[in-house]
């Protein structure tokens, strides 16, 4: 999936299972809440996330699924 923050920023992430993750920092566990989120999701929803690295409420878009 490609996420956009507030600020512009755009990353890909991949969905995996636990046994996946390998540290990898664009991998996303299927147990983690952007993964449920992204599970009802459709290209263009918004959601507003804390996110442990910066502490504050940050806005995400879905701008692309593999759905």
């Amino acid at each position: 999936m490609t996420l956009e923050d507030e600020m512009g920023s755009i990353k890909e992430y991949r969905i995996v299972g636990p046994d996946e993750l390998d540290h990898n920092p664009n991998y996303i566990s299927i147990d983690s809440p952007v993964a449920g989120l992204y599970s009802k999701s459709k290209k263009g929803m918004r959601w507003l996330f804390a996110l442990p690295v910066e502490r504050k409420p940050t806005l995400l878009m879905l701008l692309s699924t593999d759905k």
